[in-house]
């Protein structure tokens, strides 16, 4: 999901198109397909610092949240480049979020008033690794040093499919050791 729009935007909207996909790519790095990245303030509310407002639907488990002070252009300089390392939250899933919050009652849905410290950092999903860690060396056929490995140029279409899916079909023998070698260690890990 990445949240696009044909129309010139201006430098609120591109900051906040920036953001979001900067979220839901950083997400996704953590195992989470399916996010909405929600962008909320801490307040001082009825004397009660450091509180945010929710809606009722975004006590379902899929609002990714950042927290900032004023706006989404304090995330990203005049370039449009982020500026800080975003930090994710969650709010754990609530069913009853009605009973247990209190309602500013704008409306049915909220917003509910709910403390930042319940607001968890977003963490990797369980048994989710972003990629196995491949700890090898190079088989005495890899050419050794960069000056020796042979050039870009002399790349089949099969040496290419070879590397890309993975499997040793490439005429060049090195490369297919080479590769085995990586299938070993991504089937142990």
């Amino acid at each position: 999901m990445e949240f696009k729009s044909e129309k010139k935007k201006g430098p609120w909207h591109s900051a906040k198109e920036k953001v979001q996909n900067a979220v839901i790519e950083k997400a996704k790095t953590m195992g989470y397909s399916h996010i909405t990245p929600t962008l909320i303030s801490p307040k001082s509310i009825r004397d009660n610092p450091n509180h945010v407002l929710l809606m009722g639907y975004e006590f379902a488990g899929k609002h990714v949240f950042i927290l900032f002070d004023k706006d989404w252009n304090e995330l990203v300089d005049k370039d449009n480049n982020l500026t800080t390392e975003l930090v994710l939250y969650t709010m754990p899933t609530c069913k009853n979020y009605d009973e247990v919050y209190t309602s500013m009652a704008f409306h049915e849905e909220g917003p509910y008033v709910v403390n930042v410290d319940e607001l968890k950092p977003l963490t990797p999903k369980p048994g989710f690794a972003k990629e196995p860690q491949l700890d090898f060396e190079f088989s005495d056929s890899f050419p050794a040093r960069e000056d020796q490995d042979e050039h870009l140029s002399t790349m089949t279409i099969r040496d290419l499919l070879s590397i890309i899916q993975c499997v040793p079909v490439s005429t060049k023998e090195w490369l297919n050791q080479e590769i085995k070698k990586i299938n070993v260690i991504r089937t142990k890990n």
